[in-house]
């Protein structure tokens, strides 16, 4: 048994060793690295609040899943903005969950052998790498071994004709607060009690109970409490069906993995029929193992059928998470039943899987790849355009992001994302005029959108036309009069325009409305510095170095300040800050200048000639380091 865990372990975090190596993909950014609370010291407590999901959550979901938030404030803690961090951390509860797998298989199963292929298909399964390389899906792995943990306590106790006690219920909880999905376990271990016990229903439900509570006061709480909208108004038979039959063909013929599926073919109704011929085939042996496998496929899919209840992505492989489970029970089923020399495609099955799976790792390495393959798979759909178009700018593949953004737009356009994202691409590259005749295009047919107005008065402002910049701000303030980006773009005007006054009122707006808001402190520093308030201009840029530690240019003027203020010390180690950052050559000529002022003629050459380093056009540093080492060469004579 030990040799046997020891396998399905090695085999599991082999298989997604490459997923380390990824970055934020997609959703991450927002919820890790855009979400203040889970950075914050109240977060592990602040993510337990509805108040947290309704208001405060940055993803595109307001469900309700404190578990996996509060994992990822202990991350972050951890590993900050690293990546390779998270990624292993979802190798090894993806690792734990295959070990849960085999104990629950084996429960199931009766069969070490068996169970131990049921488990390693569970493992292999291609859609598993949707789960684990996208950090953010780690909520599927916690629902699945709080789930999982639940469902072997219950069987071993009713196994052993006892009672089940009260600690699978209490697992069911930690499940709930996983993902949503959890809710389907009751019907799971109910299904169990009445194919594999001989329960009669009603006594199953009766053992089923308490968790058949939890699940619904779960759910009457998300949709009162949460008040969660978004929800369609009518439901779709015909999506349901497709759905099914996709997500189904996917779990027997999982070959064409992509980030989006926005189309179903008729190769997808291999999925129910191939249930329909288990379900014969199992009938026909009177095995009811292999009954409850297909049973829970079926089940486990229910919630994901309904469209109502879902997000913008129709299809997504990392719901199959446990559903996978029931498909390596039914392949377990029928290897427990056959010989040995029977048992060969079963190993080739876990062979083609396997490659499957590891070659998809590297999907998620590379976004662009990602995103082409998506493009590819689903031409018609605007979002893995628009994501192409993201992962292109990235890339700094400018032109063909600008292709994606476009072909995005053409495919929806009353979404006015991939316009926005062209806008700004356009506006980075320098190429301005476009960029304006793309806002003003998104404004036109947008004009209640925050990002196109905001995007148009910054290039009005720019292009000397302060009163229409002026104008369509403070059209946004009137809609929401704390903003503290159309503040912070408003003060700005404001000093563009020569009206600093106005200006001061509304940046100190902005950092007063957001304490942390980078660009509205840098600004207001910047303009108390040239109204010739050097204490109020670092006190802004303290504030703004309070906020982000490494904001090189906010180190190196309050380093200047410093300086003039005659706190020579303090300079130094602030300029020393942010000549650490990459890049910023700035702040070694500046700490050469006072090094040279010093007579530490030494320490003034290195900070030149590591400016020369990242910028061998530097006259001023290349005239200094000449002057010092000629100073140097004749002291040295002396």
């Amino acid at each position: 048994m030990r040799n046997r865990l020891i396998i399905l372990a090695f085999i599991s975090a082999l298989l997604y060793l490459p997923s380390v190596f990824g970055g934020f993909m997609w959703d991450d950014e927002e919820i890790i690295l855009g979400d203040p609370v889970i950075q914050s010291v109240s977060g592990p407590a602040a993510v337990f609040s509805p108040e947290y999901w309704l208001r405060d959550f940055p993803g595109a979901e307001r469900r309700y899943r404190p578990v996996r938030a509060l994992l990822l404030t202990l991350e972050w803690k951890a590993f900050g903005k690293n990546p390779a961090g998270y990624h292993a951390v979802n190798l090894l509860l993806n690792t734990a969950a295959a070990l849960l797998a085999f104990w629950l298989c084996l429960l199931l199963l009766k069969d070490p052998a068996a169970a131990l292929a049921a488990a390693l298909l569970f493992s292999l399964h291609p859609v598993h790498v949707e789960s684990v390389a996208w950090i953010k899906n780690l909520s599927d792995i916690l629902m699945f071994i709080f789930s999982a943990l639940a469902a072997c306590l219950f069987i071993k106790a009713e196994d052993s004709g006892r009672r089940a006690a009260w600690l699978p219920a209490l697992l069911f909880i930690p499940a709930l607060l996983s993902k949503e999905n959890a809710v389907v376990l009751p019907a799971l271990l109910s299904g169990w009690l009445v194919l594999l016990k001989g329960e009669r229903p009603l006594s199953a439900l009766k053992k089923t109970l308490p968790m058949w509570i939890a699940a619904v006061v779960f759910l009457a709480f998300t949709v009162l409490a949460l008040r969660r909208g978004g929800v369609d108004a009518a439901f779709d038979p015909l999506h349901s069906l497709k759905a099914f039959a996709q997500y189904s063909r996917l779990l027997f013929l999982p070959f064409d993995l992509s980030a989006e599926r926005t189309v179903v073919t008729l190769l997808d109704a291999a999925g129910p029929a191939l249930l329909l011929l288990l379900g014969w085939l199992f009938l026909r042996r009177g095995d009811r193992a292999g009954l409850f496998a297909l049973a829970w496929m079926v089940i486990s899919l229910v919630p994901f059928l309904d469209n109502r209840l879902l997000s913008g992505r129709p299809i997504a492989e990392q719901r199959l998470y446990t559903a996978a489970l029931g498909f390596g029970l039914a392949a377990g089923a029928l290897y427990r039943g056959a010989q040995a020399w029977r048992r060969y495609p079963f190993y080739l099955l876990m062979a083609v899987f396997a490659g499957f799976s590891f070659a998809r790792n590297f999907d998620w390495l590379d976004p662009v790849r990602l995103w082409e393959k998506a493009a590819r798979s689903s031409p018609l759909s605007a979002r893995a355009h628009s994501n192409l178009g993201l992962a292109y700018e990235r890339a700094g593949r400018y032109n063909e992001a600008a292709g994606a953004y476009s072909v995005s737009a053409a495919l929806d356009p009353a979404e006015e994302k991939p316009v926005l994202n062209l806008a700004a691409l356009f506006y980075t590259v320098g190429r301005s005029t476009e960029a304006a005749a793309v806002y003003g295009e998104a404004y036109a047919r947008h004009p209640e959108s925050r990002e196109a107005a905001l995007g148009l008065a910054r290039l009005r402002a720019e292009a000397g036309e302060g009163e229409a910049a002026e104008e369509l701000l403070l059209g946004l303030l009137k809609k929401e009069p704390a903003d503290p980006d159309v503040l912070n773009s408003l003060g700005a005007v404001y000093a563009m325009s020569g009206r600093p006054d106005e200006a001061g009122r509304a940046l100190e707006a902005a950092a007063a409305a957001s304490p942390g808001h980078a660009g509205a402190l840098y600004n207001l520093a910047m303009l108390r510095y040239a109204q010739g308030r050097a204490p109020e201009a670092a006190a802004a840029y303290e504030r703004l170095i309070a906020v982000e530690p490494g904001h090189a240019d906010a180190l190196n003027n309050l380093a200047i300040l410093k300086d003039m203020g005659g706190d020579e010390a303090a300079a130094i180690e602030l300029f020393k800050r942010a000549a650490a950052v990459p890049g910023f050559y700035q702040a070694a000529y500046n700490l050469g200048g006072i090094y040279y002022r010093k007579e530490m003629y030494v320490e003034a050459l290195s900070e030149y000639t590591r400016v020369l380093a990242r910028n061998p056009a530097h006259r001023g540093a290349a005239a200094k380091a000449s002057e010092i080492r000629k100073k140097l060469g004749e002291n040295a004579k002396k």
